[in-house]
């Protein structure tokens, strides 16, 4: 326990784990973090495979309130976080001290029809042409979860269309609730959907708040918002918004939603 994992396959990959639970039973290391605020230039030794990127994880997978530090993902033209594809249930588990950078990322999750609740990312800096702090994009449920790390646009090779950051979500197409973001969310790309919660937003988001700052200094097409950047339908209540907002002179910039489809 409390010992860096330095050898050994990273979680299997070939099985989809659905009617099984894996569980945590302590922390977890998987690199050594005293020089993590430098791992942006000069790596540490161990690389992280998201799990779930060959077979979608559909099992169980219960954190305990343990924390896995030390995650180290980097790519120029794959998604990167701590798992790929996802349509189980991740709950109760906490990510520190680690730096994710992808062609698109997430701290727990990228592409999620599962459940995720009571998972937090503590200080995991999420980087990628599309970032979220928990999720890259919801299609299922993200349920009390908070993000206090920085999520922030970086471009890497090939992007179409606009870019989406979010603390808790970089897109939502479904639920998020009793969720909350005291990170720093950044974009300064031309068009960017930033919010406190999600970037872009089509499903439902209630009770959540954000209090981070939330930044873009391009006066080009941003949607900025404390909560939702974006909205294209799905509601928005009982939310609020403390942070503070820079973006430029943009006219589509709110406390709790910054563009609305349709009003």
């Amino acid at each position: 326990t409390n010992e860096i994992i330095t050898e050994g396959d990273n979680f299997p990959d070939n099985i989809s784990f659905e009617g099984y639970t894996v569980e945590l039973t302590d922390d977890i290391y998987l690199n050594d973090i005293s020089d993590v605020d430098n791992w942006a230039t000069a790596p540490p030794s161990n690389q992280w495979k998201p799990i779930g990127s060959e077979n979608s994880f559909s099992g169980t997978f219960k954190g305990g309130h343990y924390t896995i530090y030390g995650i180290y993902c980097y790519s120029e033209d794959k998604p990167m976080a701590l798992f790929d594809n996802f349509s189980g249930t991740i709950r109760d588990i906490e990510i520190s001290d680690g730096y994710i950078n992808g062609h698109t990322g997430a701290g727990i999750a990228l592409f999620s029809n599962g459940v995720v609740i009571n998972s937090n990312n503590l200080s995991v800096e999420v980087c990628g042409n599309r970032a979220g702090g928990i999720v890259l994009i919801n299609d299922g449920k993200i349920e009390n979860c908070k993000n206090s790390a920085d999520i922030s646009y970086d471009y890497h090779w090939y992007l179409s269309g606009a870019v989406q950051i979010g603390g808790i979500a970089a897109m939502n197409n479904q639920s998020i609730s009793g969720c909350f973001n005291s990170g720093r969310i950044n974009s300064e790309y031309s068009v960017s959907y930033i919010g406190g919660i999600t970037g872009e937003d089509s499903g439902t988001i209630q009770k959540s708040a954000n209090i981070g700052y939330i930044n873009n200094e391009l006066n080009t097409i941003q949607h900025v918002g404390g909560i939702v950047g974006r909205k294209t339908e799905g509601t928005v209540s009982e939310c609020y918004n403390t942070g503070k907002i820079g973006a430029a002179e943009s006219e589509y910039t709110g406390g709790i939603v910054g563009w609305q489809f349709d009003g």
